[in-house]
């Protein structure tokens, strides 16, 4: 009797990663509040992940008006290119996958009393390790402070604000 052992290659990193996939509706007791209209309202995300495609629809409710949004990231890294569903501004940005954490990071324009800054943003969903909550943490990155505390300019003296929108998985 032969017996023929086959041995199978290991997956490219690239496709181990964390499948996002499904109906997620947001949990507001455990998200912040962001006080604008559109992060507040935020009802639910439907995602698709096909490859490197990770298909977003973010649904807003608020006053009697639905409103859907979606935007494809490519966790490759080959970037993408939307319109910001608060401001209507382009948004250029470049989305991987770090570990087990799909990160988007792109430039905003921001207005602060007196001046008009660019910020870094940095969007990190992360899975829980039960695949039941999914967490996307908006975190804003300011310019050095000297620049920004310099004579006659604004005063900000904290570092990187992180907001967290918290989904429970409603389906898969």
């Amino acid at each position: 009797m032969t017996l023929c052992l086959a041995q199978t290659p290991m997956q490219p990193q690239s496709q181990l990663r964390t499948d996002l996939t499904g109906t997620w509706e947001v949990i507001k007791s455990k998200s912040d509040k962001v006080n604008n209209p559109l992060g507040d309202a935020e009802t639910k995300a439907v995602i698709v992940q096909s490859g490197p495609e990770i298909r977003i629809t973010r649904s807003y409710s608020a006053n009697g008006k639905e409103l859907a949004q979606q935007i494809i990231y490519y966790g490759d890294g080959r970037g993408e290119t939307y319109q910001s569903p608060l401001t209507g501004n382009l948004v250029s940005s470049k989305t991987k996958w770090e570990g087990n954490e799909l990160i988007t990071r792109y430039s905003a324009r921001r207005t602060y009393p007196g001046r008009v800054i660019d910020v870094d943003m940095i969007e990190i969903w992360k899975l829980s390790k039960d695949s039941k909550i999914l967490t996307l943490t908006i975190r804003t990155v300011l310019p050095p402070l000297p620049m920004l505390n310099e004579p006659g300019g604004i005063q900000i003296t904290s570092g990187p604000r992180d907001i967290r929108t918290v989904y429970n998985r409603a389906s898969k």
